[in-house]
């Protein structure tokens, strides 16, 4: 997953003023949802390996 790093100097700058508060929730809220898609990523890699290697025949169109 690729972090986008475009707009956090943007933070880095708000983060002196007044709304120092708001910037600190959204970037905890953005490391939280990161956070969440690994974990389940990593739970979900296993099973998923598992099903490719004993039905890897039902991955393929009926096609080819």
């Amino acid at each position: 997953m690729a972090l986008n790093r475009d707009l956090f100097w943007v933070g880095d700058l708000i983060a002196c003023t007044a709304v120092a508060p708001f910037v600190r929730k959204w970037r905890n809220m953005k490391i939280d949802e990161r956070t969440r898609s690994q974990l389940i990523c990593n739970k979900l890699k296993p099973i998923f390996d598992e099903i490719k290697a004993l039905h890897s025949d039902l991955l393929y169109p009926a096609w080819c």
